[in-house]
C-alpha cells in the first residue's frame, strides 16, 4: 500500500503545485479562449449550482478538443474534485484522449486506486493531528478547498487551518489566502488580498511578488502602477521565480507601456520559456 501513497502523492502534489500559477492567455488559441473561464474558475466555484454549472462548461471545452480541460478533468475523476465521486476509469479515458495511454490513472483499478488515496488521507490527517504543519497545509489546500475525496469542499475549514498556519508564519498558507479573497466571490476583501500578498512575500513566497505586480498592473485593489508592477515582477524574477519572468516579458514588449524595451523582453521571454 505505501508504494502507491507515494505515487498518489506525487500525483496530487503536482495538480495542486499548479493552483497558484496563472495561465497565460496568449498561450490559449483562439478557438478555445471561450473556455478558459471555466478552467480558471474550477478551483474557486463554491455552491452546488455553481459548481454544477461550472463542470458542464468544463466538460464541453474537454470534448471540443481543449487539452488544459481534457487534463483537468482527468484529475475531477482520479480525485473527486469539488465534490465529484471518483472513477479511475473515466480518468483514463480522459487522459487517453491528450494522447496518454499508459498514465498512473490508467494502472489502478476503482476499488485499488480509492483505497491507496483514503490511506494517503488517514496519514496526513494523523500527522496534521500531530502537529505536522505541511500536513495541516494538504489536509486545507488539497482537501477542503478544491474538495478531494474522502473529504467534501468546505472552504469554510479551509480557511480556518490556512489562517492558523499563516499566523504561524506558514508562506504557503498566506498566499492562498490571498487567494481565496481575490477568486472567491463570497469572501472577496480588497484589503486582505494585498495584506496576504505581502505577508507571503515577507514569509518567502516568490510567486507572492508575481500576484503583487498583477495587482498593480491591473489595478485591481490597488491603484494602478506600472512602476510599482515592474518592481514588484523584478523582486520575483530576482528571487528565480517564473511566473515573474512571463510577466515581465509582456511588460517589456508591450509597445504601450514606458518600459518597454525589446531587448529585455525577450531575455526574459527566453527565461519563461526555459523554465516551462
Amino acid at each position: 500500500m505505501r508504494k502507491y501513497i507515494t505515487l498518489f502523492c506525487a500525483a496530487l502534489l503536482f495538480l495542486c503545485a499548479c493552483a497558484d500559477k496563472q495561465v497565460a492567455t496568449k498561450s490559449v488559441p483562439d478557438k478555445y479562449s471561450q473556455y478558459l473561464d471555466a478552467y480558471l474558475e474550477f478551483d474557486y466555484v463554491q455552491t452546488p449550482q455553481d459548481i454544477k454549472n461550472n463542470m458542464n462548461a468544463l466538460t464541453a471545452a474537454a470534448e471540443d478538443g481543449f487539452t488544459l480541460a481534457i487534463g483537468k478533468m482527468a484529475n475531477v475523476y482520479a480525485y473527486g474534485l469539488n465534490n465529484n465521486e471518483v472513477s479511475i476509469e473515466t480518468a483514463c479515458l480522459w487522459d487517453k484522449k491528450n494522447a496518454f495511454e499508459n498514465t498512473l490513472f490508467c494502472r489502478y483499478d476503482n476499488i485499488q486506486w480509492k483505497r491507496g488515496l483514503k490511506a494517503r488521507f488517514d496519514d496526513i490527517s494523523k500527522a496534521a493531528e500531530a502537529g505536522d504543519k505541511d500536513a495541516k497545509y494538504a489536509l486545507a489546500f488539497e482537501y477542503y478547498l478544491i474538495g478531494a475525496y474522502p473529504v467534501k469542499k468546505d472552504i469554510s475549514k479551509a480557511l480556518d487551518a490556512l489562517k492558523e498556519l499563516s499566523s504561524g508564519g506558514y508562506g504557503k498558507a498566506s498566499l492562498h489566502l490571498a487567494l481565496i479573497y481575490e477568486n472567491y466571490p463570497a469572501f472577496k476583501n480588497c484589503g486582505l488580498i494585498v495584506e496576504m500578498y505581502n505577508k507571503a512575500h515577507l514569509q518567502g513566497v516568490p510567486s507572492a511578488a508575481c500576484h503583487l505586480g498583477r495587482l498593480y498592473e491591473d489595478g485591481n485593489c490597488v491603484e494602478f502602477d506600472i512602476n510599482k508592477a515592474l518592481e514588484w515582477f523584478q523582486k520575483g524574477a530576482d528571487a528565480g521565480e517564473p511566473m515573474c519572468f512571463g510577466y515581465l516579458s509582456d511588460m517589456y514588449l508591450n509597445k504601450n507601456y514606458p518600459v518597454y524595451n525589446r531587448k529585455l523582453g525577450n531575455k526574459y521571454k527566453e527565461l519563461y520559456h526555459s523554465e516551462q
